[in-house]
């Protein structure tokens, strides 16, 4: 037969490991974990080409020496590779 006793003993030792492993889970699987971002300086990259210089600073480029704003680019960048082309007669895509 199945006995129905009942162990007040056996009970607390269950409880009495169960307690402290539940509260130690809690504890250390509470803590929120949150991403920093970390400011860097953007870095400086510098292209030597044989048409032109370029250097790059943020929102501002540096073209043969000249500071030019990012949205005056193209606009440059067009007009010295026309200039090389009509110099070496090449056609420059």
């Amino acid at each position: 037969m199945i006995s129905n006793s009942f162990s007040k003993k056996r009970v607390g030792l269950k409880m009495g490991f169960l307690v402290p492993v539940v509260c130690c889970c809690i504890y250390f699987f509470n803590n929120n974990i949150v991403a920093e971002t970390i400011q860097q300086e953007p870095p400086i990259v510098t292209e030597i080409l044989e048409a032109f210089t370029m250097k790059i600073h943020g929102e501002q480029i540096e073209l043969n020496g000249e500071k030019i704003r990012l949205n005056e680019f193209v606009s440059k960048l067009d007009k010295i590779t026309v200039d090389l082309q009509q110099k070496t007669g090449q056609i420059v895509e």
